[in-house]
């Protein structure tokens, strides 16, 4: 008798729970589910009752506490391109059509950053004719769904310099680093990624370079005085020559600050003439289709004595 009173009293209970809405709980997920997130970037917050099926209730989500859609007939909703003001805690209610019956949902944190600018680094920088070099791009910070894209750095006479997909990048890479085998010039090069659908992108990389001091037949620079040791009273003339019709001289400073001779020289012609804004660096000349050898120079703000 008593098992059968407690029995029978559980029962109700669990149906009393049941038709209240608090037997379960409704579950929030965000698709995708990467963290952080990017301006610019869509996601899909999916509402499951977890109880019968999913058009039997309606539906409402919130931010912060905050409503900002009620009453959906769908479990799911499309966000618009994602702000900074769009982070925070994220949670669902499901409201039964008939039974007087609500579930709240678990809170979800959504965190989104600026769009993430990836930095590249090649691995040797300096290289002999023939060598293997890796390219690796990172973003940060990190997280999940990438593919990265590899470029080559063009130079561009009126600008700084565009972007050509390295052959076969079409598709790009799972892996965040790319061999490049059998460097025989000095190049630059650049990566960015990709993920989602819609596709979302983040920007370019700065130019990296892989510098080369052999000999290139169709591109040559000559450092005049001729050393690669210089003092800051001293003007240098740096000379390209090969089958270009078009250069001009760029350096890259200790800091990897990369700038065209315009910035720190005069450009005449095929040479590059500084009176004492030199600093040092690596220099090499650099046309539409061609790179010559690099100088890695030396500039020593007083004399010494060698």
């Amino acid at each position: 008798m008593g098992h059968t009173l407690f029995g029978a009293l559980g029962l109700l209970l669990l149906n009393i729970l049941l038709y209240c809405g608090h037997a379960q709980d409704a579950l929030l997920h965000i698709e995708p589910n990467w963290s952080p997130l990017f301006t610019g970037e869509k996601v899909s917050f999916i509402c499951d009752s977890r109880e019968g099926n999913d058009t039997d209730w309606n539906y409402s989500f919130s931010r912060n506490d905050h409503f900002f859609t009620t009453n959906r007939t769908e479990n799911r909703y499309e966000s618009s391109s994602l702000t900074s003001g769009d982070s925070g805690e994220y949670q669902c209610v499901a409201d039964h059509k008939i039974r007087a019956v609500t579930r709240e949902s678990n809170k979800v944190s959504l965190s989104v950053s600026g769009v993430p600018h990836p930095v590249l680094t090649v691995s040797p920088s300096w290289t002999s004719p023939g060598d293997s070099v890796t390219l690796t791009c990172s973003v940060e910070p990190p997280s999940a769904g990438w593919r990265f894209f590899w470029y080559k750095a063009v130079p561009d006479m009126s600008l700084f310099y565009t972007h050509e997909l390295l052959a076969g990048g079409t598709t790009g890479t799972e892996q965040d680093s790319y061999i490049l085998h059998g460097q025989t010039h000095t190049a630059g090069y650049v990566c960015r990624a990709r993920r989602g659908d819609p596709v979302f992108y983040t920007q370019y990389s700065d130019v990296k370079f892989v510098w080369s001091g052999g000999v290139n037949p169709a591109a040559s620079l000559t450092v005049s005085p001729h050393r690669l040791q210089h003092f800051s009273i001293e003007s240098l003339s740096l000379i390209c020559e090969g089958n270009s019709t078009e250069w001009r001289v760029t350096m890259a400073d200790e800091d990897g600050f990369v700038l065209p001779c315009y910035y720190w020289g005069e450009m005449t012609g095929s040479t590059c003439n500084t009176d004492t804004r030199a600093s040092s660096g690596v220099y090499w000349c650099e046309s539409v289709t061609q790179s010559s050898n690099a100088a890695n120079i030396t500039i020593h703000g007083e004399f010494i004595f060698i």
